[in-house]
């Protein structure tokens, strides 16, 4: 018993020797991990963690040999290669192509004095060489992820973004400017075509994309239009953006026309200066443009209701039968409604007399009945009630419009009697009382009629509030009705 007791002593202190022996090995091996890594990547950074000044300084420097590296992946001889027989079914890396994330995530990540020439030179040169169809296709896809990051990099403000996009705007239009005069004058002769056509090419193209820039910094709020330097820095774009829209280029002058809303909207001293002529040539844009299903004319016509509420005196009578035309193939289409209904009531700010116009205004009565879209038929009851408020009407023609309402109080379907019954109680709100007063007893009758009639709550409830305007607005304060 004695042996066996010392042995387990024995057995006890070789245990504490070894819990000591490893305690400095454990320390040493915890004080490592804690400290930092000196050999570490400075690239290998979390995504919520901030580029430290070395890393961005590194990226900086071979921005230019990136973008190189990735333009041959997607347009030189290792996109040839690719594209070779059984390549794509042999090789993993030969299936996709990650040239577009490589652009965006450089102009994202790099500082943005630095990666913008880079990436601007270098796609500029892309398009130098008189690509084919394919390769042009590429090009546009790189400078649209090349905007993307651009918008995204954290040294983006509107004093960079917007002096980037004037320094790539105002040369490519001269530029395209000169190579339609040296064309013209030599038409006919292919070497002058041949010549011009790469140059001609790349200038539109990178004047569309400074276009581009600046509607996606306005967006995302990078150019913000309550700002008095980005306003001053637009104010001096505008004379850009018209030598654009003069472009004979369609995807230009679409790309122009995303603009011209966001410009005049921030109300600029140039735009009452250029806004008569942007109206002469969005008429002439609109006129050429296909009468339905066209998407430049849902721009053109967006651009032009923008434009046209600071310069309405500039339309003629041959300028608004045009619109008339254009405006009655656009108000049944739910994406381009609400800009056509926008532009209609700014033609009808104009007071042009015109029996095209009385023409368009039976067919927006018809709709406010018949239109399903419940959208469609507010902007018919905004704009009837304008018409009848604003425009020259004579008395048979208002006596006309008004016994229209009143009869369609008893329309076949509850939507269209609804809306007959808002538009009666706006009006009996908002006409004079020399007007309105004679038409009054007939309309409360009408009303008070469906409102114990109607089989639908929702008709029932318009007329019960058309009634109540149509009571407030009597002189004796419903004693006569």
């Amino acid at each position: 018993e004695v042996e066996e007791e010392e042995e387990e002593k024995e057995n006890a202190d070789d245990d504490d020797n070894d819990e000591v022996a490893d305690t400095p090995e454990r320390s040493a091996a915890a004080a490592a991990a804690a400290a930092p890594d000196t050999n570490a990547n400075p690239f290998d950074l979390q995504d919520d963690a901030p580029w430290s000044d070395e890393g961005l300084r590194a990226l900086d420097k071979c921005a230019a040999r990136v973008l190189k590296l990735a333009l041959a992946h997607a347009l030189g001889e290792v996109a040839e290669e690719r594209e070779a027989a059984g390549v794509r079914r042999t090789v993993r890396e030969a299936r996709s192509c990650r040239a577009g994330d490589t652009v965006e995530c450089l102009a994202r990540a790099a500082s943005f004095r630095a990666v913008a020439p880079v990436v601007i030179e270098a796609l500029r040169g892309v398009l130098d060489a008189a690509p084919s169809a394919k390769e042009i296709r590429i090009a546009r896809d790189l400078l649209r992820r090349s905007m993307i990051g651009l918008t995204a990099n954290r040294d983006a403000t509107s004093k960079n973004v917007l002096v980037l996009a004037h320094s790539i705007v105002k040369p490519a239009l001269q530029d395209v400017e000169a190579a339609r005069k040296h064309i013209q004058k030599r038409k006919g002769s292919e070497s002058a075509n041949e010549q011009h056509r790469p140059s001609s090419l790349r200038s539109w193209m990178m004047a569309e994309f400074g276009i581009s820039l600046v509607i996606r910094s306005i967006k995302v709020g990078i150019v913000r239009l309550g700002d008095e330097d980005a306003r001053a820095m637009l104010n001096a774009f505008v004379p850009t953006v018209f030598d654009a829209l003069r472009c004979r280029h369609t995807e230009l002058a679409s790309s122009t026309m995303r603009l011209i809303p966001l410009i005049f909207t921030a109300n600029l001293p140039a735009v009452e200066e250029y806004a008569p002529r942007i109206v002469k040539i969005l008429l002439r844009l609109v006129r050429k443009a296909a009468p339905e299903g066209d998407d430049a004319r849902d721009r053109a016509i967006k651009a032009l209701a923008a434009a046209m509420r600071t310069s309405v005196s500039v339309l003629t009578e041959n300028d608004v039968r045009l619109l008339c035309d254009v405006l009655l193939a656009g108000l049944d289409n739910t994406q381009s409604s609400v800009a056509s209904f926008v532009l209609l009531r700014t033609v009808l700010r104009s007071r042009k007399v015109v029996p095209e116009l009385y023409r368009l205004m039976d067919g927006v009565f018809q709709r406010l009945l018949h239109a399903h879209s419940p959208k469609i038929r507010e902007h018919c009851a905004t704009t009837i009630v304008q018409f009848i408020l604003d425009f020259p009407l004579g008395p048979k023609r208002l006596a006309g419009h008004l016994e229209f309402l009143a009869r369609n109080l008893n329309y076949e379907f509850e939507h269209g009697r609804a809306a007959a019954a808002s538009v009666l109680g706006a009006l009996a709100e908002k006409l004079p009382d020399a007007v309105r007063t004679p038409y009054l007893p007939l309309w409360f009758a009408a009303l008070a009629q469906r409102v114990v009639a109607d089989p639908a709550s929702r008709a029932r409830r318009a007329h019960a509030e058309a009634l109540v305007c149509v009571y407030r607005a009597s002189p004796s304060t419903g004693d006569d009705l």
